[in-house]
Formats: structure tokens, C-alpha cells, sequence
């Protein structure tokens, strides 16, 4: 996470426009809090840019993987990423999922994703996305 909003690195004109308009980027650095909530608890906590900081997840077996950045490539660059260390019946989590609209390039890009691992995402009405690995 960049605990900053989102990077111009990675970032589409149009998701840097959605998050002017839903007010994320007047939320500034909030790392250090993140750090201060979660200080007493067994974590890692990671500042940067996807994909760039996803070497330094040091766990190779995962079970639990929840995608929520509000952009389209380090969004699809982290289900690649994980992909393979997912163990089978682990559960992928896809936050932006189902939004009813024509312009949602996430979905499109979960779609292409699931499509090329021979899976299928399952919709859900909180318009999340779930995937589980065979």
C-alpha cells in the first residue's frame, strides 16, 4: 500500500479522477497510523508502490488474499504475483468486483485474470468478488 493514495506510477487518468472525486486523496499519509494501530499485532506492514514492493512479502503459502486498490494494474500485477503461493481452497477477494457500470475496467481485468488460470470469479451483491483456488 502506499498509505498515500494513488500512484501517477500506476495510475489511469480516469482512477486518479475517480479518487479526486470520492475524496481519497484528501486523506494524506495515513502510514503511520496504520503502523500505530497495528503495532501490538504479528505483521508486516509494507509502504510502496505494487508492484514494486510485492518481492518483499516473505510468506510462500497464502489462504486468505483480499485486492483492494481501486486500480487496474497493481491490482492484476498482484493476482499474478500470488497466484502460485495461494494454497488450494484459498480465497481471493476481489474489493470493486461487481459495480454495475460500463466503464468498470477492474472487473475486466479479474475477468481476464480468472480466465487465464481456468477459474471462474463468483459475484457477490456487496459487489465483491470471490475467487478460490483448485
Amino acid at each position: 500500500d502506499t498509505f498515500e493514495g494513488l500512484s501517477d506510477k500506476v495510475s489511469t487518468p480516469k482512477e486518479l479522477e475517480r479518487n479526486k472525486l470520492m475524496g481519497y486523496e484528501k486523506r494524506g499519509d495515513v502510514y503511520e497510523t496504520v503502523k500505530e494501530t497495528f503495532k501490538d499485532f504479528n505483521v508486516e506492514i509494507i509502504k510502496g508502490v505494487v508492484p514494486d514492493t510485492s518481492p518483499q512479502v516473505k510468506s510462500d503459502k497464502i489462504a486468505y488474499l483480499s485486492v483492494d486498490m481501486n486500480c487496474v494494474q497493481p491490482e492484476f500485477d498482484t493476482l499474478n504475483f500470488f497466484w502460485d503461493k495461494m494454497v488450494k481452497g484459498g480465497v481471493i477477494i476481489l474489493d470493486d468486483y461487481g459495480y454495475a457500470n460500463s466503464t468498470n475496467d477492474q472487473k475486466a481485468a479479474h475477468d481476464e485474470f480468472a480466465k487465464s488460470k481456468g477459474v471462474q470469479v463468483l459475484s457477490l451483491p456487496t459487489c465483491q468478488g470471490i475467487i478460490i483456488k483448485p
